[in-house]
């Protein structure tokens, strides 16, 4: 993911809620991205439940991204750091 350099965000949310499965390739974008972006901006995943939360939790990547169990807790602690 890359944005021109006049229009980069300060925080990113990705929210996987709806998402069903989670493969290795999907866990690997997360963390690249989470990567390229930090620490400039502010990186953070929806994610809770055995689809998503569950194998992001195994894999150690919750210790590498903030991963938050609902959309509205990721925008709170995003809005928060971000001022």
């Amino acid at each position: 993911m890359t944005w021109p350099a006049t229009n980069t965000p300060k925080a990113v949310v990705v929210d996987l809620s709806e998402v069903d499965f989670l493969a290795s390739a999907g866990m690997g974008l997360l963390v690249s991205t989470h990567n390229a972006l930090a620490p400039a901006v502010r990186f953070a995943v929806v994610a809770s439940g055995p689809a998503t939360g569950r194998p992001l939790a195994l894999v150690g990547i919750t210790n590498i991204i903030d991963v938050y169990a609902t959309l509205a807790e990721a925008l709170v602690a995003v809005a928060e750091q971000v001022d």
